[in-house]
């Protein structure tokens, strides 16, 4: 009995090698690939083994190998580990470099948004499929086997995505002090502000390039987006008040410019501002505040209003995704 189910788990801790990455996109699942289904059909056609192996034989008459003691639980904690061998193909698939059948291997953020599809799909569809098809076997229960192994594939979603999370959001990040002193730029001596500077529009366009490939593959409805997007958003708000942070002097123009930046990240990302991200901007404005002078928060109002006009279409992609 153990060799039948080693022998299944062998075969399926070798699946990610006959990843093809055809993609398969709906609006309830994502985009998924037939790794899942490939899984399913393995265990599904190893039940007839095991239904035939629980039947012991002696002397021409057959036993039940399910009436010994102990023999449900140990059976159950066989099937479990069956069930959870996937998550150990899907984390491959997403995250190792190995060999494939196909010349085609997608980028890496891209295969753990697939494999993040991947794993729920399998919670939602595989599982059950499976439950059904051990229905053929005994008196048995799957209730127990299948919780432990949802789990498993709800660790694995969570490693996934904190993949790639550090993949999308450290090149944000690190670009956004380089592009705040392009040419040389100084605080100090910063001339009168017309509108937000391009190192605040360089962020707001980042974002929308991750939104974009995270709401093209996943499902729809789904709280994947959402929950990318505030993570991206508060470490780009926390780099953005490090650096305003860092300032030692500034001249009144820098004053204004930079409370007009802020205002700007402000509007801009309000759909995934979380709490944190809104600390973040009222910590960098606080100092600012001090420094007003008369006449200050009109030139940062109409930068504002020529920042809403230049980025208008950003600004509508944010919020109709947002809806």
């Amino acid at each position: 009995m153990q060799m039948i189910f080693q022998t299944v788990i062998d075969e399926v801790h070798l699946l990610h090698e006959k990843e093809e990455w055809k993609q398969e996109i709906t609006d309830k699942h994502g985009a998924i690939t037939q790794l899942p289904s490939m899984f399913a059909n393995i265990v599904s056609e190893s039940v007839q083994l095991i239904k035939e192996a629980l039947m012991a034989s002696d002397n021409g008459r057959e036993e039940d190998l399910l009436t010994f003691k102990n023999a449900h639980s140990d059976l159950e904690s066989l099937i479990q580990n069956v069930l959870s061998s996937f998550a150990f193909s899907l984390e491959n698939a997403a995250l190792e470099e190995y060999h494939s059948e196909t010349s085609y291997i997608p980028p890496e953020t891209t295969r753990l948004r697939i494999c993040m599809n991947n794993c729920q799909y399998t919670q939602t569809q595989v599982l059950p499929r499976i439950n059904k098809s051990f229905q053929e076997v005994g008196q048995l229960s799957l209730e127990k086997p299948i919780a432990e192994a949802i789990k498993c594939y709800v660790t694995l979603d969570s490693k996934l995505f904190e993949a790639y999370m550090e993949q999308k959001i450290e090149p944000i990040v690190a670009i956004i002090e380089p592009s705040m002193y392009v040419g040389k730029f100084d605080w100090a001596r910063a001339p009168k502000p017309l509108d937000a500077r391009d190192y605040v529009k360089e962020i707001i366009h980042n974002v929308i390039s991750v939104h974009a490939e995270v709401d093209r593959v996943s499902p729809r409805n789904s709280t994947q987006v959402k929950e990318a997007m505030v993570r991206i958003v508060q470490a780009v708000t926390e780099e953005v008040n490090r650096l305003l942070a860092c300032i030692s002097r500034m001249n009144s123009n820098g004053c204004i410019q930079a409370m007009c930046d802020i205002n700007c990240l402000r509007t801009a990302l309000r759909p995934y501002l979380s709490r944190i991200s809104r600390d973040f901007l009222d910590e960098a404005s606080k100092p600012l505040l001090d420094l007003e002078k008369q006449g200050d928060s009109q030139v940062v109002k109409t930068c504002e209003v020529e920042f809403q006009d230049r980025m208008k279409f950003h600004l509508y992609a944010l919020k109709a995704h947002n809806v």
